[in-house]
């Protein structure tokens, strides 16, 4: 069973002061969201690749405050296919997979 009420950050990948949990939905139609929780304030930004490192995306959310976010990323410029998801902040970066239908 799946609980869709959590956005599951007790399985998120973490590195340093960032984690994020799956985004949803995915695969996405028109834009996506992002769950991610900082333990300390920082610069965010989300960027989005294709499968080939080109950049497509990027949204700056700036100085954002500890604790559990969501950021929706809109995609609605972007064909179908497989595409790369990367979150940076002050102190590392984490990078996910998601489809677009």
């Amino acid at each position: 069973e799946h609980d869709h009420g959590n956005v599951g950050l007790e399985q998120a990948v973490s590195n340093g002061i960032l984690s994020f949990a799956s985004p949803y939905p995915n695969p996405a139609v028109e834009q996506i969201t992002v769950p991610f929780r900082l333990t300390e304030s920082s610069d965010v930004a989300f960027f989005i690749y294709d499968l080939t490192g080109k950049e497509l995306l990027t949204s700056t959310i700036g100085k954002t405050a500890p604790g559990i976010h969501e950021q929706t990323l809109d995609l609605s410029a972007l064909r179908s296919g497989h595409y790369i998801v990367v979150v940076k902040t002050d102190k590392g970066s984490l990078a996910t997979k998601i489809n677009k239908k």
